[in-house]
């Protein structure tokens, strides 16, 4: 990371904006910041920390800490930090929680904190942000700790030497300076080597322990004590399932007899019921033999009387005819008599009509006066018309004057109050960038407080298990201790035993067949009981069964204590995000971010309505506009009516002299005319009517006397052919055997009714037909048959089935059985298999687990011994400078075993004194040989890392103070490392007091200090 630019606003005591831009540093790359004591240098620190991390270089000061005590209410406290990476460019903004005017009212409001990182490789305009990479706090810090390799403790150990820190990395804990190296070298490919063999070897090992499972639930499941007893009961069990399968055959067989017996039975017995059917249905037939007699004979009385049916039509259509003619000679002598009375009435009416003459004649110039005063009206009521438009014309351009005027007071109000709305929006949504980051804020806050509270159940169930777990691997331990005892004091016996064995055999003068020697002076004599060699395998096998559940013990332990670690480094981060915070409950967190959320809504919204409330504001300003030249075109129109309405009331007043007043009603000339036509035109269309009347009156009674002769003469022809008519039907009744009309009458049956006897008649016979010739061929099926016992029969094979059914059941069971013992055998065979494989796989993964994981002589993990080898190649570059600085007398050097015995050693760090010839803690070194051995290491890791190219950029080093605690020499002895570094390329600050810096240095950035705030300035 280089420095670009740094701008701080109301931050620490710069009061205004301060701009510190790093390139006018030019072609220097060693540079000092100096001032007065508390005028702002460390403050520097603190700004680019900030920016990065949200904290400050000495950790004392959070950002809501920094606002300046000089700055007015209105200025908001901000840093902008320009930096490269390589050969990529980024500009971080952070805004810290702070108190700032309201911008509406009086009093001040809470700003939320706001973050935000933008990349801008290749901008070369300062004014241009780029592309926003992250926003919000936390996003922020996480983007810029996967940017920068480093997280805020790191950074400060590495990067930024601040006050009271500077010792920090030489005197890290093991497992401290292990974190900071495996983030500087990216190390974690090897630590992902250790756990994927501690994963492999787990997984077989879990693998192998589920087959064992598998076999043992298998045995379980077939209720076996081993695969050889379940095979022998496999064998009974098949064989027993032959002889089912046999006797299954057998029923089947006797069940196929008995049900083909059945159906014959029952085939038989259906002969004789339906004998029995056809019996009782021909019986019951032959019952309505006499009903069937009596409808042959209705029938042929019908057909009889059938063959006289025209004569009895005729008979009625005579009577018919006589009828007509006496009702037409009624109707002729009623026709004539009215058509006299008719014509007398005509003849009286013609001579009054006549007297009429002059009636007529007065009527008619009465009409005649009427039309001639109908003009002159009509020309008065045009003039009325049209003074009447006039008067409304001049009165709707009054209305519409009237009305344009209340639309432009409508338009005016309509206009202020979008310019109200837009007003209050605009200042809801000048809020919403607060807002927003107020939102993020409060959300952040409420998701790490929730996931601080479930940590703490994690915590406590992880130190349950923790101290469980290390009860468990204590008593394992001294178990195997018990035991490696036991194994010894065996093995020692087992040898004097041996030796024992051996001294029987000896011959004096012989040679021993161990030693070689023929002279043996004191041989071993056996001692107690004899320990055999079985005895001492069989406890070594138990020692290494113990010694195997004590390795499980502490990996069980190790990796609980892992969790917990973790556990516990992620329950520290998330309170110190949450900082007052972690002691506010969880809910009121929740709900304040459910209310800032509520809140940015509403500011939001108002944000989009805003556009189109301006250009309400805008239409309304056009229609108020659009009102007022409306209002003044109908005030010119109104005064234009006013003067054509007089004029046309003064031609109406003209008129009206032409037609009298009681003509001047609107429709009074017009009924008087209507009437006075009507009564001349009723006078002439009376008299016309009246002498129609009677020439038609005369001519109807002459034609209806000629009518009545004609209508006697045709009603005397009637009578004479009914009689005649009359007399043949009753000769042909009695010659047809009827003995009168009433006997023929009751004999009479219509068409439908003749046709349904005639079909009973012949359905009843056809019946009676069929029915014997049924029970005929019934009585034939049965002759010599005897009934079958169908109960018998259907109980036989009932009991057939049930047996056959029992042995296929039986059978299936047992064949289930079968098959369930053969698929258990099959399954445990390829467990056995596979469980071999297991095993073999698991000898060796086991063993690499093991080893890469640290259990081993040195308890040196495969990445803890890369990164012992790291550690080395720092020293090595570290003492390059600290045997310069220290004048040959120190050195660093890596302590292969570790300062506390109960935690994994190899990265701790002690001090070779070439005085003494010893070796002594790093922390026994005064004041400014620490400060000396710990910036040597910081420049030695630098060169490291940058030589790995593990994509962390170590191209800058901050220093601030610890020079005052060197002597001239000492000091010479560090500027000059620090020069030979700034001679590679890599920018070095030093922010000090101490004067003879100044005078060495030439490149400096001086701090001013006055009663109004802090300023910067370059001297190059």
């Amino acid at each position: 990371m280089r420095p670009l630019k740094l701008t701080m606003t109301a931050f620490g005591p710069y009061a205004g904006t301060e701009r510190v831009d790093f390139g006018r540093l030019g072609e220097n790359t060693l540079f000092l910041i100096h001032g007065p004591t508390g005028g702002g240098k460390t403050t520097i620190l603190d700004a680019m920390c900030f920016a990065l991390f949200g904290r400050t270089s000495g950790a004392e000061r959070d950002g809501r800490q920094m606002r300046s005590d000089y700055v007015e209410p209105s200025v908001a406290t901000e840093v902008v930090f320009d930096f490269a990476l390589g050969a990529e460019a980024y500009r971080v903004r952070r805004v810290p929680e702070q108190e700032v005017l309201k911008r509406r009212g009086t009093g001040t409001t809470k700003m939320p904190p706001a973050a935000t990182l933008w990349k801008r490789t290749g901008l070369a305009d300062d004014a241009a942000e780029g592309t926003v990479a992250a926003s919000d706090w936390r996003r922020v810090t996480e983007a810029l700790e996967e940017l920068l390799g480093f997280r805020y403790e790191q950074f400060r150990q590495v990067v930024i030497l601040p006050q009271g820190d500077f010792r920090r990395l030489l005197l890290a804990k093991s497992d401290e300076r292990e974190k900071i190296m495996a983030t500087l070298f990216q190390t974690e490919l090897y630590r992902r080597i250790e756990e994927f063999f501690k994963q492999a070897a787990r997984a077989a090992e879990d693998e192998a322990r589920k087959l064992a499972d598998r076999r043992d639930w298998l045995l379980q499941e077939a209720a076996a004590a081993s695969a050889d007893e379940l095979k022998i009961r496999l064998a009974g069990d098949a064989a027993g399932l032959l002889a089912l399968a046999a006797r299954a055959a057998e029923a089947r067989l006797a069940l196929q007899t008995a049900q083909e017996r059945l159906a014959a039975a029952r085939r038989r017995e259906d002969l004789f019921a339906e004998k029995e059917r056809a019996a009782v249905a021909l019986t019951a037939l032959e019952g309505g033999a006499a009903a069937a007699q009596e409808r042959r004979s209705e029938l042929a009385r019908a057909r009889q009387a059938a063959q006289l049916a025209d004569l009895t039509a005729l008979v009625a259509t005579r009577r018919q005819e006589e009828e007509q003619a006496a009702a037409v000679l009624a109707k002729a002598n009623a026709d004539l008599a009215a058509a006299l009375t008719e014509k007398e009435r005509a003849e009286e009416a013609l001579a009054a009509e006549r007297r009429r003459e002059n009636e007529r004649r007065a009527a008619a110039e009465e009409v005649n006066g009427l039309t001639a005063l109908g003009e002159r009206l009509g020309q008065l009521i045009a003039a009325e018309n049209v003074a009447a438009a006039a008067d409304k014309a001049s009165r709707d351009a009054d209305a519409a004057a009237a009305a344009a005027g209340n639309e432009r007071e409508l338009a005016e109000g309509a206009l202020a109050e979008r310019r109200r709305e837009r007003d209050a929006a605009a200042g809801e949504a000048a809020q919403v960038a607060a807002l927003e980051a107020g939102a993020r804020t409060a959300a952040q806050q409420a998701a790490w407080r929730a996931e601080h509270e479930k940590l703490r159940g994690e915590y406590g169930a992880l130190d349950r298990a923790g101290r469980e777990a290390g009860q468990a691997e204590t008593a394992a331990a001294a178990a195997v201790e018990t035991a490696r005892g036991e194994v010894a004091s065996l093995r020692r016996r087992w040898q004097e035993g041996q030796a024992a064995i051996i001294a029987e055999g000896l011959v004096a003068g012989e040679p021993c067949p161990v030693c070689g020697s023929v002279s043996h002076p004191a041989p071993a004599a056996a001692g107690g009981a004899q320990v055999s060699a079985a005895d001492l395998e069989a406890a070594e096998k138990g020692l290494r069964r113990l010694e195997d559940d004590l390795t499980k013990r502490r990996e069980s332990l190790s990796a609980v204590r892992a969790k917990l670690a973790v556990v516990a480094d992620r329950g520290r981060y998330l309170k110190e995000l949450l900082g007052d915070g972690a002691d506010v409950a969880a809910d009121e967190l929740r709900a304040a971010a459910e209310q800032a959320e509520t809140r940015l809504a509403l500011a939001r919204k108002a944000r989009s309505a805003l556009a189109a409330l301006e250009a309400a504001v805008a239409a309304a300003e056009t229609k108020l506009t659009e009102a007022a030249a409306v209002h003044k075109a109908a005030e010119d129109k109104a005064g234009e009516s006013r003067a054509a309405a007089a004029a046309k009331r003064a031609v109406l007043a003209e008129r009206e002299q032409a037609v009298p007043a009681a003509l001047r009603v609107p429709g009074r000339l017009k009924n008087e005319l209507a009437a006075a036509t009507a009564r001349r035109d009723g006078l002439e269309q009376a008299w016309a009517q009246a002498q129609a009347a009677a020439s038609e009156a005369a001519a109807r009674a002459a034609g209806l006397m000629a009518g009545l002769a004609a209508a006697k003469s045709g009603l005397e022809e009637a009578e004479r052919k009914a009689a005649a008519e009359q007399q043949r039907f009753a000769q042909r009744i009695g010659a047809a055997g009827f003995a009168d009309e009433a006997d023929f009458a009751a004999a009479s049956r219509p068409a439908e009714a003749v046709r349904a006897l005639e079909k009973a008649v012949a359905d009843y016979d056809a019946a009676l037909a069929v029915a014997r010739d049924r029970e005929r061929q019934a009585a034939q099926a049965t002759a010599g048959l005897e009934r079958p016992d169908t109960a018998a029969a259907v109980a036989t094979a009932a009991e057939a089935q049930a047996a056959s059914d029992a042995l296929v059941a039986a059978q299936a069971r047992l064949k289930e059985v079968v098959d369930k013992q053969q698929g258990w055998l099959d399954q445990l065979q390829a467990l056995e298999t596979e469980a071999a494989a297991r095993e073999a796989e698991y000898a060796v993964l086991g063993r690499l687990a093991q080893v890469a994981n640290g259990q081993n002589s040195q308890r040196v993990s495969f990445h803890r011994f890369v990164l012992q080898a790291l550690l080395d190649e720092v020293a090595g570059a570290a003492n390059n400078r600290l045997k310069m600085m220290s004048r040959g007398r120190y050195a660093l050097r890596r302590m292969d075993d570790p300062i506390d015995r109960k935690q994994a050693g190899g990265l701790d760090v002690e001090i070779e004194d070439a005085w003494t010839g010893l070796s002594r803690p790093a922390a026994t070194l005064s004041g400014g040989e620490t400060f000396l051995a710990s910036l040597a290491l910081a420049l030695g890791l630098a060169d490291v890392v940058q030589g790995y190219s593990g994509g962390v950029y170590l191209d800058t080093i901050f220093v601030d103070e610890g020079f005052g605690m060197l002597d001239p020499e000492a000091l010479d002895m560090a500027l000059q490392a620090l020069v030979e570094l700034q001679a590679r390329g890599r920018l070095v600050g030093i922010i000090s007091h101490v004067p003879e810096l100044r005078e060495r240095i030439e490149a400096r950035l001086e701090i001013v200090a006055t009663d109004r705030g802090s300023t910067t300035r370059w001297s190059v």
